[in-house]
Parts: structure tokens; sequence; C-alpha cells
């Protein structure tokens, strides 16, 4: 039985490697699509990180902003309740604020 197939020996090994080649090239291309598919996973979950520090960014910058005109409406109040009051009045609040 062997005798029979010894002169297809060759052909039967080269259509095995090829069989063997066609199923290592589907599962490269399987493990290529997969690191592909985590990759493309990855840079969406980065993307919705800078988003999230993005927002977060603008609304610090917006609470910020409202510090800074709260700050200067209260200062510009001061000054105005400050040159309401006579000089002397004025001079006597700094002194009793100066006193140990």
């Amino acid at each position: 039985m062997l005798a029979l197939l010894a002169p297809f020996l060759p052909y039967i090994l080269a259509a095995l490697g090829i069989i063997g080649g066609a199923f290592g090239i589907a599962w490269g291309r399987k493990t290529t699509q997969t690191a592909a598919a985590q990759a493309d996973a990855a840079k969406a979950q980065a993307g919705q990180q800078v988003a999230v520090q993005q927002t977060a960014e603008a609304q610090a910058n917006a609470d910020a902003q409202k510090a800074a005109g709260d700050a200067a409406a209260e200062r510009t109040a001061i000054d105005n309740a400050v040159a309401a009051k006579p000089a002397d009045e004025v001079r006597n609040e700094l002194s009793n604020w100066t006193r140990p």
C-alpha cells in the first residue's frame, strides 16, 4: 500500500503544505483583525477621555471667569461704599482694623 502512495508522496506533502499555509494566512488575518479592533477601541476610549477632560477644563474656565466677575463686582461695591463715606469715618474704620 505504501508502495502505491510513494510516487504521489511529494504531491501529498505539497498539498498539505498549501492547506497548512492557507490556514496560517487565515489565522494571521484573524489575529491582525483582532489587533486592529483592539487598537480602534483604545483610540475611541482615548478620544472619550480627551472629550471629558476638555469638558471639565471648559467648566473650570467658566467657573474662574464667573469668580473673577463676582470679585470685580464686590470690589466695585466696596470702592463705592468707601467713596460714599466721609474721609474721617474711613480713617477711623481703618484704624480699628489695624489696632492689635
